[in-house]
């Protein structure tokens, strides 16, 4: 017999109200928390290391930039690379990183070099006290020793150079002034004396031999030395001496 379907039949379906899902949003907004936290902790590692980093690189900074050889003499700075950095993941904490490296050894080392170069000033006037041109030599040969290391070091010590050169430049020219002061008056005073002495002989002995010299000559004889004894007095006055 043949399946009839029931005619005029409908069911409906009424209803009962929606399932209660409060839990799943708890369990939404936990993981959210948790999510955030996590990240949280994960920035912070992250700044914890790029702290230690940048403190790492200052120390590491200070110790390579003033290093001494076996003779104690200061080695020049002229690697200022790194390495260290890479171990950050972030480029720009990288680049800070090596950037307060650099910063470090070369504060370092031209704090260094600072005191390498009054000591060689005062070794230049040492070697040379009354020459301002040997010593102003040796600031130029200086000079083209600093131009070899990084333009931000030289541009660094080069006016320090300059100043403490310059300073034993003064002091070498004031001490060729001194000597040549001193010579000068010596040698004047020693003339004045001779002059002296040949003036009291032609005064105590009066008029020579007409033979010998003429009562002319005698007189422009004294007259030169009595000028010239002008002269050296203006002189001596010239160079403090009374």
């Amino acid at each position: 017999m043949a399946f009839k379907p029931t005619k005029g039949r409908q069911v409906f379906t009424q209803p009962t109200g929606m399932p209660n899902l409060s839990g799943f949003k708890e369990a939404a907004r936990a993981y959210t928390e948790l999510g955030q936290m996590a990240f949280n902790i994960g920035t912070d590692i992250v700044k914890s290391e790029y702290n230690d980093a940048i403190r790492q690189a200052e120390i590491d900074g200070k110790t390579a930039g003033v290093t001494y050889d076996k003779d104690n003499n200061l080695v020049p700075l002229t690697n200022l690379n790194y390495g260290k950095e890479i171990s950050l993941f972030a480029k720009k904490d990288q680049e800070a990183v090596a950037s307060k490296y650099r910063q470090s050894a070369i504060t370092s080392y031209v704090s260094a070099a600072s005191n390498d170069i009054r000591i060689s000033a005062e070794q230049s006037l040492s070697a040379n006290p009354n020459d301002p041109d040997k010593i102003r030599a040796n600031l130029d040969g200086y000079l083209q020793e600093l131009k070899t290391l990084e333009p931000e070091i030289f541009s660094s010590l080069a006016p320090k150079a300059v100043a403490e050169y310059t300073i034993a430049e003064n002091k070498a020219l004031a001490q060729q002034q001194k000597e040549a002061k001193e010579y000068n008056v010596s040698q004047n005073v020693s003339a004045f004396k001779a002059n002296a002495v040949k003036l009291g002989v032609h005064t105590a002995k009066g008029p020579v031999d007409e033979d010998y010299l003429p009562a002319e000559g005698q007189e422009l004889l004294i007259q030169e030395i009595l000028e010239e004894q002008d002269q050296i007095k203006k002189s001596l006055e010239a160079d403090g001496v009374s």
